[in-house]
């Protein structure tokens, strides 16, 4: 009997996940690229050299211990059929503007009770200002009625400022926030997908150690999990085909 071909379509992101392993330099964070005596800025400059590509993202891979077999076939077989897991695969592969702009709007959806709470109108921009138009959007008009138990995630204290005055103003207030919705994403493959956090952690050059993500957010719950696949489903479409 002649095996059954395979589903292209259904391999889509176990083939992307590989591509990622292969050629990680296009999908890391410059910081994670560094291979001394050189700087990130130097290895991804050299591997867009035809004649330098394949041993710059080996010499990467092997930095990395990205080498061998990094996740399991029930991982892989997961990957092509599980929604879920193919929002974790997103997190691990896409572009990493794409990867702010979901950080943003977890941030703001964890955060939208803080949000609700603010009495100032100067805290109220201030907090438009560090998320965006949109995700602050979603924290006034979604989440409190679609996602409102995504609420408890956040494990900040409750004088926690990091909305409106944190340590430095402007680009420093986007920067934390954008690392809170990051620690969102982080705890949400590590809940999913453990064997891939790995990958994660290192092309967004990111803390390996959970304590901090976990005193800043919570660990995830089955429910917390759906929520947060609907919640990229509804907010990002380019996302949604792969997620499914």
């Amino acid at each position: 009997m002649t095996a059954a071909a395979p589903d292209i379509k259904a391999l889509g992101p176990a083939i992307r996940f590989a591509d990622a392993i292969l050629r990680p330099i296009g999908r890391m964070d410059v910081d994670a690229l560094a291979i001394a005596p050189l700087p990130g800025s130097d290895i991804r400059a050299l591997s867009s050299h035809p004649a330098f590509a394949a041993p710059i993202n080996r010499a990467v891979r092997e930095r990395l211990r990205l080498t061998g077999n990094p996740v399991s076939r029930a991982t892989v077989d997961r990957l092509m059929t599980q929604p879920k897991s193919r929002l974790a695969l997103l997190f691990a592969t896409e572009r990493a503007i794409e990867v702010d702009r979901a950080s943003m709007i977890l941030a703001a959806t964890v955060l939208h009770k803080r949000i609700a709470g603010m009495l100032l109108k100067s805290d109220r921009i201030a907090a438009q200002k560090a998320l965006g138009s949109d995700a602050f959007a979603v924290a006034v008009h979604e989440a409190p009625f679609m996602h409102a138990s995504l609420a408890e995630l956040d494990r900040l204290p409750a004088e926690s400022d990091i909305l409106t005055t944190p340590p430095d103003a402007g680009q420093g207030r986007i920067d934390a926030v954008n690392r809170f919705g990051l620690h969102v994403a982080l705890n949400y493959v590590e809940a999913v997908e453990p064997e891939i956090l790995p990958f994660v952690l290192a092309r967004l050059h990111a803390d390996a150690a959970p304590a901090g993500r976990r005193d800043a957010v919570a660990a995830l719950q089955p429910g917390h999990v759906d929520h947060i696949v609907k919640l990229m489903r509804r907010r990002l479409p380019s996302w949604s085909a792969i997620i499914g």
